[in-house]
């Protein structure tokens, strides 16, 4: 990687005497997508608050183009944020909005006119430069969030959670014009995030988080597919944790730890000989099928595209399991 736009070391952070983010690292090249994923209470919004400055770091550095930032106010980083619920100023009309920081600024308002106008365009916002928040939907005020944030010029954008408040539709068609816009305005994106899909689908790579310390950096076919330990196989996509009994059973394994094999890689009804189950539960999603079947005291997921599936498969139904042929990951066994 060249000289990295942004770069942290050895990270500490703490609420008092609880240390709540253990030896965070990362180096972010110019350009890149890269996202904080994990579950709440993992340490990503706090990372990111971080950065920002609105909360210090107990120990470690924060370097921005070059530039130690650890210890610098909040408003003296060059750093745009992207709130979850936007932040916008509820009396302020779309574009005074996104002129704000200009303002603050003091540049001269043609420029200001001229510079929100040009990036409303480009956001898909320039109708609504006239409207207040309220008069405006979820995607369209996101939109305006994202504008002033980049109008100020700012190389890093941080993005706290911000789809989670749009319906899923909405959601999919912003993660799209994120990634539009980054691609035409050349920020680096740090993005926070407890949703999979967003971070797999828009990310370079990915920081998987747990309890405040880093578990994987990688993209997200890395992640899925090559899991470094059991708690990221099983927060990454679904995965079936199978006894030993019934890992010998089903992949031939004999070794110490779990066998992990993901719902799509076990095949139900396979046309060779399998493990005797019973289905107990199916949900149609249209593109995918689950299947939740019963094979003793155990419950196994099989996942299915819709025109596998048999249209007479039904609750109570007798089926055979097997999994293709090295299809599994194998983790030591470890407190959760």
């Amino acid at each position: 990687m060249q000289d990295p736009v942004l770069s942290i070391k050895n990270l500490d952070i703490a609420y008092g005497a609880v240390t709540v983010v253990h030896d965070f690292s990362l180096d972010v090249a110019a350009g890149e997508f890269v996202s904080l994923l994990g579950p709440s209470g993992c340490g990503k919004t706090t990372i990111l608050r971080t950065i920002a400055g609105f909360i210090g770091a107990a120990s470690g550095s924060i370097t921005l183009e070059g530039q130690d930032i650890t210890r610098k106010p909040a408003e003296q980083r060059d750093v745009g944020i992207v709130f979850q619920n936007y932040a916008l100023f509820p009396t302020m009309s779309a574009f005074e909005n996104i002129a704000f920081g200009l303002r603050v600024a003091k540049r001269p308002m043609a420029e200001i006119t001229q510079r929100v106008t040009d990036i409303a365009r480009a956001s898909g916002i320039e109708e609504q430069l006239h409207k207040r928040p309220s008069d405006m939907s979820g995607g369209q005020q996101q939109r305006v969030a994202i504008a002033r944030a980049l109008i100020t010029g700012a190389k890093v954008l941080l993005f706290d959670e911000p789809l989670s408040n749009l319906d899923s539709k909405v959601r999919v068609a912003m993660r799209r014009e994120i990634k539009r816009l980054q691609a035409e305005f050349g920020f680096t994106a740090f993005f926070v995030t407890h949703d999979q899909d967003e971070a797999l689908s828009m990310s370079d790579r990915v920081i998987v988080l747990k309890d405040g310390h880093t578990q994987q950096i990688g993209t997200g076919r890395v992640l899925y597919e090559q899991p470094q330990n059991a708690f990221v196989c099983k927060f990454i996509g679904d995965a079936n944790a199978l006894t030993a009994g019934l890992a010998k059973a089903l992949t031939g394994q004999v070794r110490d730890g779990t066998v992990f094999v993901r719902p799509e890689n076990t095949l139900m009804n396979a046309g060779h000989a399998g493990v005797p189950a019973c289905v107990t539960h199916i949900e149609y999603l249209g593109a995918q099928v689950r299947v939740e079947c019963q094979v003793g005291a155990e419950t196994v997921l099989a996942t299915m595209y819709g025109f596998e599936c048999p249209p007479d498969l039904s609750v109570g139904q007798d089926v055979s399991l097997s999994v293709r042929p090295g299809a599994w990951h194998i983790f030591p066994d470890t407190p959760s």
